[in-house]
C-alpha cells in the first residue's frame, strides 16, 4: 500500500527504530526491507496484533525484531527513532506525554486531530520538519515528522493545517474541496442546531479562504 511506504520514505537512517501500536506489523516489515533500520521495536497493547505482527517478521527477520506487549513506549527501550501510525492525534500526544523519555524523532501518522497533535509536539518541545497530507485509497492522510528541540517558527495557521500543506500541496486542495462539499451538505439538515451551523459556517468559510490563497 503507497501508505506505508509513504510512511517510511519520511523515516531516517537509524539502528533501532520503535513501531508503536504496529497492528499487522506492516510498516516494521517495509522498514527493515528498505534498510531504514537494522532493529526494530513492535509493540501493541493487543495481543492479537501484536501476534499477527511477530508472525509477519519470523518470516524474513526473525533476528531483527523485539516484541513488546505494553500500552504505548512503556517497558520499551529508548529507540534511535519512533512511528506512530493509526491513531488519534491525542492518542499520539498522550503516548509521547506519558513515556519516561522523549523519543529525538518521530513520524506521526493521526487519524484525527492532526491540529491538537502539531500544537501538542510544541508543547513537548518538538518542532515539526514534514508535515503534509497525502490521498491513498479513497482516504486522506495527515502525515507528521517531527524532532526534538527542532525549531521551526511555525505561524498559527500553520499548526493548524500543516506548513506543508500552506506552500501548496494538490492533495490538500482535494481534501479542501471535499471538505468544503461536506460542510455545505451538513448546514443543509433541516435539524441543525443554531450553535452548530455557527460553528460550521466559520469553518466553510476558513476553507474557502485557504482555497482561494492557494489556487
Amino acid at each position: 500500500m503507497d501508505r506505508f511506504n509513504r510512511l517510511c520514505d519520511l523515516l531516517s537512517p537509524c539502528n533501532i527504530l520503535a513501531d508503536v501500536g504496529c497492528d499487522h506489523g506492516y510498516v516494521a516489515e517495509l522498514a527493515l526491507k528498505k534498510g531504514i533500520c537494522k532493529h526494530v521495536y513492535i509493540t501493541d497493547i493487543s495481543a492479537p496484533s501484536l501476534k499477527k505482527a511477530k508472525a509477519l517478521l519470523d518470516k524474513s527477520y526473525p533476528e531483527n525484531y523485539t516484541a513488546y506487549l505494553c500500552d504505548g513506549l512503556k517497558s520499551v527501550p529508548q529507540p534511535d527513532q519512533v512511528i506512530i501510525a493509526g491513531m488519534g492525534g491525542m492518542e499520539i500526544a498522550n503516548i509521547l506525554k506519558k513515556s519516561v523519555y522523549k523519543p529525538i524523532i518521530g513520524v506521526f501518522q493521526p487519524m484525527k486531530n492532526a491540529n491538537i497533535l502539531r500544537k501538542e509536539l510544541h508543547l513537548l518541545g518538538y518542532g515539526i520538519k514534514k508535515d503534509f497530507v497525502f490521498y491513498d485509497r479513497n482516504k486522506y492522510y495527515d502525515v507528521i515528522k517531527a524532532e526534538l528541540n527542532f525549531d521551526d517558527n511555525y505561524t498559527a495557521l500553520e499548526e493548524e493545517f500543516g506548513r506543508d500543506n500552506l506552500s501548496g500541496n494538490p492533495d490538500f486542495q482535494k481534501y479542501l474541496s471535499s471538505r468544503v462539499k461536506a460542510i455545505t451538505k451538513a448546514l443543509g439538515a433541516k435539524d441543525i442546531s443554531f450553535e452548530s451551523k455557527n460553528e460550521l459556517t466559520r469553518q466553510l468559510e476558513q476553507l474557502k479562504e485557504l482555497i482561494t490563497n492557494e489556487t
